[in-house]
């Protein structure tokens, strides 16, 4: 049995609808998609000065948000999930019913984002709504959570506080959250969401802020290495005062920590049945063998996995 390591999670919360690009439509019930992101871009590149019509066709809608994505998936390795996040304002709206009956705790900070999510075999356009989210910030938080904020915080193992980019007051409630509970003594996990449209100077203390958690984990994909190397140079990946960076792709996945680097190679899913969300259960995975004290390999590994399950739903 897994231990019931006990996890805090937060703060995003989106309703995700999953759609493919019709390519060519044959018939009524005869179609086929965009297989890659390039193909798609050569037909929008077409439409410059003359306008075009794209059709899309709904596979699902479902809950999302780096934060529920994550949180669902170490609910789904044995964890204790207490979640903070916008799920629904003044109700827990019906997608992420399910899943907030499953957690320990659930405060919801509004009424969930909204996401359009483009999926081809070779990765996804998000398009999102991010009005409900844009102006929470450390006294939303308190205001919400109250004195419950200060017992989850105490209480967890591990706190997840993911996508940076989508919450322009994120420093603000980090700076809050250091100088009001204790950073240190638990492992902390942070992940960016691709802020390539959030001001250097902000991903600057954004990392500034993540070093001063202690045990601080930071998840990154290929293209948020490469703007953070661009930004910090060489301080890049070592001696950014953050214990371990973690790097994944489709075909490896490397951590940095202890003036050292750990690699695994993966095999490339030719065929994935979705990708939304895979970056989060790869995080997941990594987290939780890290509270198991297995070694950056083994937890390399364990999140490799972890995202090849969800990828190819085996």
């Amino acid at each position: 049995m897994s231990p019931n390591f006990k996890i805090l999670v937060g703060f995003d919360g989106f309703t995700d609808s999953i759609y493919h690009v019709v390519e060519e439509r044959k018939n009524a019930d005869e179609t086929s998609f965009f297989s890659s992101i390039p193909s798609f871009a050569r037909r929008l590149e077409k439409a410059a000065n003359v306008s075009c019509n794209i059709e899309l066709v709904l596979e699902t809608t479902r809950l999302g948000g780096n934060a529920p994505l994550m949180a669902k998936a170490l609910l789904d390795k044995g964890a204790s999930i207490n979640f903070i996040g916008t799920i629904g304002d003044p109700q827990i709206e019906s997608v992420f019913a399910d899943f907030a009956s499953n957690c320990s705790h659930v405060i919801s900070l509004g009424p969930s984002g909204k996401s359009d999510a483009l999926e081809f075999q070779d990765g996804k356009i998000i398009l999102g709504k991010h009005d409900s989210i844009l102006h929470i910030n450390e006294k939303t938080l308190l205001s919400k959570a109250g004195s419950l904020l200060k017992t989850l915080w105490e209480e967890s193992d591990l706190i997840a506080m993911v996508n940076w980019t989508m919450f322009p007051s994120m420093n603000a409630i980090w700076h809050y959250l250091q100088t009001t509970y204790n950073p240190t003594g638990k492992l902390f996990f942070f992940d960016l969401a691709d802020p390539s449209k959030r001001q250097p100077a902000d991903l600057k203390e954004a990392l500034r802020l993540i070093a001063r958690f202690d045990r601080s984990i930071l998840g990154l994909n290929e293209s948020e290495a490469a703007q953070i190397k661009a930004l910090v140079g060489p301080d890049f990946p070592h001696n950014m005062g953050i214990s371990e960076i973690v790097v994944h792709s489709k075909t490896s996945s490397l951590v940095y920590a202890e003036k050292s680097s750990f690699e695994v190679k993966t095999a490339l899913i030719q065929n994935p049945v979705t990708l939304t969300g895979a970056g989060d259960n790869f995080n997941a995975g990594y987290c939780f063998a890290r509270l198991q004290k297995k070694d950056y390999k083994a937890s390399l590994e364990e999140a490799c996995e972890a995202a090849r399950r969800y990828i190819t739903k085996t």
